[in-house]
């Protein structure tokens, strides 16, 4: 028989995938012609060379599966901080990590008046290079950098700002689980966050992933400092539309439109 066949385009760029040398080998034209639909987690993705010839693509974003039970105490930041941002993600090269510690210390005198504090979360292998680059930069009292917490829903409740400084991206899943708890973000326009992230006033995406669009970013982060308590609570209502649970339904109606006989889950 014959058998329906789904393809997911998570990136945008060939070179994101591990599955690139395959996708050079093969050309994706050959598969996606083949396959009944597409699932692309953002209009970026859809554009791409995963979606290259496809015939029925649907954007489908990302959800999260952050928990809210999960708690715990955190004690990232300093106590005088006025405004407390966070950065969340492996220590790889492409979460650009090192341009935005560089675009801290472009306006290093600004963030320390507005009492501005950046805490990098997170494990991978450029931790050290990290830690360099900010003594190098002299920016000690403007950026820490810890671990990946147990506690990441506490972690991202307690910030003020998340900052996304990707220089690619599929979703990210950081920007669903920080619209999960309310928090307003400010990112480079990678992935989904264009289209997610551009109507909501609470929020800023930079112009590109440039050190001084970031340092641009981080200024207005700065100026319009955190969010009042009132207006946390009502996002954190609004964020609920991006729990995982919200885009698997989503997802079973796209597989289930491919192949009836799946029925209701």
């Amino acid at each position: 028989g014959r058998w329906n066949s789904v393809v997911v385009a998570h990136n945008s760029r060939l070179s994101d995938s591990r599955l690139k040398d395959l996708a050079l080998r093969l050309p994706t034209r050959c598969l996606n012609v083949r396959a009944s639909g597409h699932i692309a987690v953002s209009e970026a993705a859809a554009a791409g060379p995963w979606c290259a010839g496809a015939q029925n693509v649907e954007i489908i974003h990302l959800g999260s599966e952050l928990s809210a039970a999960d708690t715990g105490p955190i004690t990232c930041w300093p106590a005088d901080a006025r405004t407390r941002a966070l950065a969340l993600g492996r220590l790889v090269p492409n979460k650009g990590f090192g341009r935005l510690i560089e675009a801290v210390a472009i306006c290093a005198d600004q963030l320390r008046r507005q009492q501005f504090f950046l805490v990098i979360v997170g494990d991978g292998p450029e931790r050290d290079r990290i830690r360099a680059r900010i003594e190098k930069h002299g920016v000690n009292d403007l950026v820490g950098i810890t671990p990946m917490t147990e506690h990441p829903a506490s972690l991202l409740t307690a910030s003020d700002w998340l900052i996304i400084s990707s220089l690619a991206e599929g979703g990210p899943l950081t920007m669903y689980e920080g619209l999960m708890v309310g928090l307003p973000i400010a990112a480079t326009p990678v992935g989904a966050v264009p289209e997610v992230l551009s109507g909501d006033s609470d929020c800023l995406v930079a112009d590109g992933s440039s050190v001084q669009d970031l340092a641009n970013l981080i200024q207005m982060v700065a100026q319009r400092g955190p969010l009042s308590p009132s207006r946390r609570a009502s996002r954190m209502t609004e964020g609920q539309r991006w729990t995982s649970e919200a885009g698997a339904q989503a997802w079973y109606s796209f597989l289930k439109s491919m192949a009836p006989q799946l029925g209701d889950p």
